[in-house]
């Protein structure tokens, strides 16, 4: 736009002075020029006071997006540390439960080794205490029969 205000300028000052203008031609012709690069200079002073503005705008998002990438790698980093610990802690709870699986499969093994010949000889017991108590009830009927024929043999006798 200078360049343009500064042509006007020269252009009005070679027409005035080819054509034979006055002198109060020349000055109004030279003033108007002046207005004009004023007008000029005043709209990109504005532009660059728009400009400066939006730069410094820019700048504080630029400023803010990084502050916000600083603030998610630090997140990311203690995510990753985090994940780490947590990896750990799974791996040493498989351990603890690979070691409970053991310990339960050898009691297993153990109660059967111990418990099933137990339960057999209960078995057993039991069988042989029911079979007690069939002969038992035997012999008691056994001795009350006797006991009655005794005692009818006796009341007979006397």
């Amino acid at each position: 736009m200078r360049i343009s205000g500064l042509g006007i300028c020269f252009g009005l000052l070679l027409l005035s002075q080819s054509y034979g203008l006055s002198q109060n031609l020349q000055l109004d012709s030279i003033e108007n020029s002046l207005i004009i690069i004023l007008a000029s200079s005043a709209k990109l002073g504005t532009e660059l006071t728009n400009l400066q503005t939006t730069s410094a705008e820019q700048k504080q998002r630029i400023d803010s997006l990084l502050s916000e990438l600083g603030i998610l790698r630090t997140r990311l980093e203690v995510s990753g540390t985090l994940l780490s610990k947590y990896k750990q802690r799974v791996e040493e709870l498989k351990g603890i439960i690979r070691e409970l699986e053991t310990r339960l499969s050898q009691l297993s093994e153990s109660y059967e080794r111990t418990v099933k010949p137990l339960q057999e000889a209960l078995e057993i017991a039991e069988k042989e205490l029911r079979v007690q108590k069939i002969k038992t009830v035997v012999w008691s009927i056994i001795a009350g029969v006797l006991g009655v024929g005794m005692g009818l043999g006796l009341s007979v006798i006397f």
